[in-house]
């Protein structure tokens, strides 16, 4: 919806953890798992250039999106 209703390049992110999370990792540029309580990751998670967040719960995604800016920052200087 987006790439079409929007000219430039759109980048997507999805944040997932849980198996039903499987078709909108499936379709994002950048396809997150956050890992359960004591880091545990879902298994069978069959994803290209799946990115695997350090920690559990918002910790982990806030983690994940601040290093995505900081290395984005980093490649527009």
């Amino acid at each position: 919806f987006f790439k079409k209703q929007y000219s430039g390049k759109i980048f997507t992110i999805g944040l997932g953890d849980k198996m039903n999370d499987l078709p909108l990792l499936r379709a994002v540029d950048m396809p997150v798992l956050i890992p359960g309580p004591g880091g545990v990751y879902e298994t069978g998670m069959d994803v290209k250039n799946l990115v695997k967040a350090g920690s559990p719960g918002p910790k982990g995604w806030c983690e994940v999106i601040m290093d995505f800016f900081k290395k984005e920052k980093s490649i527009q200087r």
